[in-house]
């Protein structure tokens, strides 16, 4: 044959992988029966199983594969072996776990010696010095179940081979079953042992080429059936395993031509080699000389080979050659022409090989999750999993297999009364959680905190000081921190802290390159998605780990946005992913958003009204909105607030300039009471004060400055119990691994009371969490100035004389129908309206008369006193006509005392498919637009049911959306939710949200 050189060092054969049936060993003793149990089979994550060994006849280890297994574990380098440095061997794993290691080449010589090693490849027998067959490499071998071992052609230096030699002494002695097997003589052809003890040859090269045929041994060798030409091309050195159910994986190789023809095809057949099915290409690059092992879990392990270069990377298919996933390169050096066994306790061997010069060095690789009789094991994520118990003796092994499902924990129902609910200063109203779903946390904001707490220092991070990285708080309460640079590289590692910052972890090194800039962010479900940044160069690709960082997947290579560091990005409540600017490396303005966890992206705005930034920073609220801050455009450092409430398709310049000094690289959370917090950054100095804003960004306030140096590129997030955890960054003089709590919430007491002392509307906030994650309630508290004759009867107060009626046109900030209202009382000057749409009237209130169009809460926040107000909304002419409705027969309804009361509504211009209203109001609190034929001329009282009126025990739900944050005012005329019923106060139920 003249297609490729006889002495080219890149050869090398197939290694055959043991069956995971029953194996019989070469003496007399069995193999053992391998049965477990489990308990329990199913619970929540975290769910931790004990596993006990129910085997039969005597196993003498055991190799336990929970499902769960990352193979990510470093290689073990073993003493090398005495024999000396080779490449393209063949070796074969026996049913007693016995490593038989046959010829090769010796650069330019050719062997015949025999080894054995039955300690896992550390010490190394020569059993044959010169074993009968003739010097070879190029050969292949296999182990039947009965421990027989069959050699098959090669080349010798002078020609290819077709003889077929056996030994069934471990390699001890041999002896030639065929001299001429039927098969062309041939070399860097590929071969499997099957179950049912019949060996498959396949493809290679002899004198006339390249091969694809398909030759079948029932007999250990001593005979030969051809069956069909398979369907792949022809080739050499392509790589094969024998899976569990006897299913056979054919991949890669070298097909020849100017290129080499190398291949990453992946080919299956169930029928023992008579037919074969391509499957996907896989991920790893074409190649030819790869080593493969099957393990007892049933997924397969392709090592290194040559694809131009030698290589040493590993990739795992657990699906039979389906999808394959890169795992950790391995320790050894790049490599082709080694050679690789699975032994029956887990581990995978590799041996010798060429990687510029011919080796002899071993390596030890172990997967498995325990060798333990007994072991426990805890899964940390929800799904299914396949527990395989592997029991071996020096009779063999066979496994056995149990299904164990872990459930994702659910997050509790957030739920509370207060008694009362309102009242004259000073009020203490006791507050009693009602939560569903077994929380085991709660915070509460009353309403009135002050976020003047001192900053408390927690002990030093275990992780390296660092700058640049990426953190998240997953819903559970863990802090995850990615990657980063240290000052001197860029990493890769992740650290958790379950504690809030007290102590930390580390996940271990991520698959991710190691890189800094980057983004990330936590999903309602827990998991993790990492994007972009830059390692030695900007990156746009996109990462996902549901297990808290010990594990990732790739989702996307290259994700659509153009590769970039530096951008910001969010996590909705509804699990989409919003990134923002950045750099690639112009300074970008374009928003993007992934609905799939980051498998797919779509450009939401190509150019998002905010200038092109970096170092800008940006929060997810929790009525879905998202805040965006600050950063350098190029040419200044700002202090502009946007925010956008469709997922960044449209952007509101909330405010030109916050206030707090334009700056970079700061940090930013939402708070369970819906404020943001904005902290630290770069404005030319290192920066350590802290801001407020309980309006989404219209306006800030300072708070007292932390007790941390001040710094940047550092980060923060906020926890399950209201707590802030900064962590990191440089203060110009150094990186930082200092962490530092804040803990602004009310209480964290299951049943706390609080004390009221200025008169105001205080929006309530109660966080229930749990494993789960964690959901809110709110509801208000109305607190009154003490009438001029004392008492606390006095349910309509109004505020003194001495301040002025004024009149403020304001527009309402959400969703809603109701575009602006017209606001007339006093300490109004920087009153804010939020309209919060609900998709019913809410639990304990019944519907609106007529067709509703919406149901609207209307929410004021910072005044003294309301008495009246107009309202201006639209209602679409299609909806009207949908209904068969006129203009005159929408009426604005006004919930109050149990009571719906058409308010006097006029009607306005037509224009753009709307129709436009006016209706003036007493107050504010919950609205119904709704279409009616004829109003009646009296209010419409429709009486609340019995059921509900409870009025000792006031119930609240969570919101839909956020509502403004109250600060300490006086009460408007009508109570924002507090509903006089009896002698207590209803408060209407909210349908609960997932924050």
């Amino acid at each position: 044959m003249n297609n490729y050189p006889k002495n080219n060092p890149v050869r090398i054969f197939c290694t055959f992988i043991v069956a995971f049936l029953l194996l019989v060993g070469t003496g007399s003793a069995a193999a053992p029966v391998a049965d477990f149990t489990a308990m329990p089979t199913e619970g929540v994550a975290p769910l931790t199983v004990a596993f006990a060994d129910a085997s039969d006849g005597d196993p003498a280890g055991r190799a336990w594969f929970f499902g769960d297994e990352d193979y990510t574990q470093a290689w073990t380098p073993l003493p090398d072996a005495g024999w000396s440095a080779r490449s393209f061997p063949a070796t074969v794993a026996l049913p007693d776990g016995t490593i038989v290691l046959m010829g090769g080449r010796e650069w330019p010589a050719y062997t015949n010696d025999t080894w054995q090693s039955t300690d896992g490849g550390r010490t190394w027998i020569e059993v044959n010095a010169s074993s009968g067959w003739t010097a070879r490499s190029g050969h292949t071998a296999v182990a039947l179940p009965d421990g027989t071992i069959v050699l098959m052609g090669g080349f010798d230096g002078i020609a290819e081979q077709n003889d077929t030699w056996v030994s069934t002494d471990r390699g001890v002695t041999w002896e030639q079953v065929n001299a001429s097997s039927g098969w062309t003589a041939r070399q860097a052809h590929t071969a499997v042992a099957l179950p049912d003890g019949s060996v498959v040859l396949m493809g290679g090269c002899d004198d006339t080429g390249f091969l694809n045929d398909v030759w079948r041994s029932e007999d250990g060798g001593v005979t030969w059936t051809k069956l069909p030409d398979a369907g792949w091309s022809k080739r050499m050195y392509p790589e094969s395993v024998a899976m569990p159910d006897g299913s056979i994986l054919l991949m890669g190789g070298s097909s020849g031509g100017p290129t080499g023809g190398l291949r990453n095809d992946v080919w299956r057949s169930e029928d023992g080699g008579r037919t074969w099915t391509e499957l996907p290409r896989a991920g790893w690059s074409e190649r030819m000389q790869p080593r493969s092992v099957a393990l007892a879990d049933g997924s397969v392990l392709l090592m290194g080979g040559y694809d131009g270069g030698c290589t040493n990377d590993i990739w795992r298919s657990t699906d039979d050659g389906a999808t394959w996933t890169r795992v950790p390169d391995a320790g050894w050096t790049g490599r082709s022409g080694h050679t690789a066994v699975a032994l029956p306790d887990g581990s995978v061997v590799v041996m010798g090989g060429y990687d510029g010069t011919d080796r002899n060095d071993v390596w030890q690789f172990r997967p498995a999750g325990s060798t333990d009789q007994d072991p426990t094991h805890t899964y940390e994520a929800a799904g299914t999993y396949t527990v395989t118990l592997r029991a071996f003796n020096a009779g063999g092994y066979t496994r056995a297999t149990r299904e164990i499902t872990a459930t994702a924990p659910v997050a509790p129902t957030a739920a509370f009364t207060g008694t009362p609910l309102s009242g004259t200063a000073p009020l203490t109203v006791a507050f009693t959680d009602t939560s569903t779903g077994d929380p085991t946390g709660r915070t509460w904001f009353f309403g009135d905190e002050d976020y003047t707490e001192e900053w408390t220092p927690l002990p030093d991070a275990a992780w390296p000081a660092r700058i640049c990285f990426s953190s998240v708080a997953t819903p559970d309460g863990t802090i995850i921190i990615m990657g980063g640079w240290d000052e001197t590289t860029n990493l890769n590692d992740v650290w958790r802290s379950a504690d809030g910052g007290e102590t930390w972890t580390k996940a271990r090194d991520a698959r991710w390159s190691a890189r800094s800039h980057h983004a990330g962010v936590a999903l309602p479900d827990g998991s993790i998605v990492l994007m972009g940044g830059s390692d030695t160069a900007s990156r746009n690709d996109t990462w996902i780990s549901i297990d808290k960082g010990m594990t990732w997947t790739l989702q996307n290579a290259s994700s659509g946005w153009t590769a970039r560091g530096d951008s910001a990005a969010v996590a909705l409540p509804d699990g989409s992913i919003v990134l923002m600017g950045g750099s690639d490396p112009q300074w970008k303005n374009d928003t993007w958003i992934s609905t799939d966890r980051g498998a797919t992206w779509t450009l939401q705005n190509a150019s998002s009204g905010w200038t092109g930034r970096i170092f800008h920073s940006s929060v997810a609220m929790p009525d879905g909105s998202i805040i965006l801050t600050g950063g350098l455009d190029g040419t200044a450092r700002l202090n502009d607030t946007w925010r956008s409430t469709d997922g960044g398709v449209t952007w509101t310049l909330m405010n030109a300039s916050s206030g707090w000094a334009g700056r970079t690289s700061h940090s930013m959370v939402a708070m369970p009471d819906g404020s943001v917090l904005l902290m630290g950054g770069w404005n030319g100095t290192p920066l350590h004060d802290v801001w407020r804003s309980e309006d989404n960004g219209a306006t800030w306030t300072r708070l007292p400055d932390a007790a941390w140096s001040g710094r940047y590129y550092h980060a923060g997030v906020a926890l399950p119990d209201g707590s802030v955890v900064v962590m990191g960054g440089t203060d110009n003089d150094a990186s930082l691994n200092d962490v530092w709590r804040l803990t602004p919430a009310g209480s964290t007491d299951q049943n706390p009371s609080h004390t009221y002392t200025t008169p105001g509307t205080y929006t309530v906030t109660l966080q229930a969490f749990n494993a789960g994650g964690y959901t809110r309630a709110t509801g208000t508290v109305t607190v009154r100035a003490p009438s001029s004759g004392g008492g606390d009867d006095d349910d309509s107060w109004t505020a003194p004389a001495a301040q002025s009626l004024t009149t403020r046109d304001v527009t309402v900030s959400g969703r809603s129908a109701v575009s602006r209202v017209n606001v007339t009382g006093t300490g109004i000057s920087g009153i804010i309206v939020t309209g919060t749409v609900r998709s019913s009237p809410g639990s304990g209130v019944p519907p609106a008369p007529g067709s509703v169009f919406e149901y609207v809460d209307l929410v004021p926040a910072r005044y003294t006193n309301i008495t009246g107000a107009t309202v201006t909304f639209t209602v679409p002419v299609a909806w009207l006509e949908e209904h068969r409705l006129s203009p005159t027969d929408v009426v604005l309804y006004h919930y109050a005392n149990a009571t719906w009361t058409a308010l006097p509504t006029t009607v306005g211009a037509t224009a753009d498919g709307q129709v436009g209203f006016t209706a003036t109001s007493p107050g504010f609190s919950l609205y119904a637009i709704s279409g009616v034929a004829e109003v009646p001329a009296e209010p419409t009282t429709i009486p609340t049911p019995a059921a509900t009126a409870s009025p000792a025990t006031p119930v609240t739900t969570a919101e839909e959306t956020t509502a403004v944050p109250m600060t300490q005012q006086a009460a408007p005329a009508l109570p924002l939710a507090a509903i006089a019923v009896g002698g207590g106060f209803l408060l209407r139920r909210r349908r609960m949200r997932r924050q």
